[in-house]
């Protein structure tokens, strides 16, 4: 990892997303890009005088980071509008992941899909990061989102290069097809329990399969394999309350129809209102 660009609104809200982008710039040796993006369609003489000024917010802001010291930082204002102009710019700076706190439209009622974060996680072609928790130390623990997938597999990786020694838990979620449709209450109840064990032992199967031909090396850290039955957002914020992971990682963009659209809208949500901090990665 060579690059990382952290999107500051310069709120609050950013502050947690700066102290993780210097961490992991650190922790990597990668280059961090500071970027602020001011609106385009302000007057002039206005747009000028916030860029001054917030240039000289986010260096002061990062001389206040001890780790920031050993970080080549590179501080980008430009205009524009939101999302398009931070895929730009981590576009024409060959970033490898975009850092960013929680957006103000977070918990605004909007759909996933038309959030800040969702839109970015849509678009981007580079992974996207959402720090919403305190930081005071590396990651330890990691949920990954897995459905057989080529993003998940990608997931995976990157979940392990961020959590070396750490420990990850693989999760993936299923429902029983047509349960609702089954005549009687105790058929269609003993059918469930039927189809969830047979379906368990099959997914259980294949992960241990999946997870060998993900692997490029044994894990160094520790691992568990976690199959439940459900929906894939609700399972994951029902572990991510369990385990408390200091990071959920799921995959996007590489699947295609309905799945890819299924499994991005996931993402998004996630995203838009993390449980924890959140990665989509992306498979392009």
């Amino acid at each position: 990892m060579k690059k990382l660009l952290l999107a500051t609104d310069l709120s609050p809200r950013s502050d947690r997303a700066a102290h993780r982008a210097l961490s992991i710039a650190n922790a990597h040796g990668a280059e961090l890009i500071v970027l602020n993006v001011i609106d385009e369609d302000l007057p002039a003489d206005t747009r000028n005088r916030l860029s001054q000024a917030a240039e000289e917010q986010i260096q002061n802001a990062m001389v206040r980071i001890p780790q920031a010291s050993s970080v080549a930082t590179t501080v980008r204002v430009v205009f524009g509008h939101d999302f398009r102009a931070i895929i730009a710019e981590a576009n024409i700076n060959d970033a490898e992941l975009i850092i960013t706190g929680i957006h103000r439209d977070v918990g605004s009622g909007r759909r996933a899909s038309d959030t800040t974060m969702g839109k970015i996680a849509r678009y981007s072609s580079c992974s996207v990061l959402v720090v919403s928790q305190p930081v005071d130390k590396p990651y330890e623990k990691a949920i990954v989102g897995v459905d057989f997938s080529h993003p998940s597999k990608r997931a995976i990786k990157e979940a392990r290069r961020f959590l070396p020694e750490g420990s990850l838990f693989f999760v993936h979620a299923f429902e029983v097809p047509f349960a609702g449709l089954m005549p009687g209450k105790e058929t269609r109840e003993q059918v469930r329990r039927d189809h969830e064990q047979r379906l368990h032992e099959l997914l259980r199967s294949e992960m241990a399969e999946f997870l060998k031909s993900a692997s490029d090396a044994s894990p160094r850290g520790k691992y568990e394999e976690i199959v439940r039955h459900g929906g894939p957002n609700q399972v994951l914020r029902e572990e991510v309350d369990r385990i408390r992971p200091g990071l959920l990682v799921v995959g996007i963009h590489g699947r295609v129809g309905i799945s890819r659209a299924f499994f991005g809208s996931l993402a998004e949500s996630l995203l838009s209102d993390p449980p924890c901090d959140v990665m989509a990665v992306s498979s392009w």
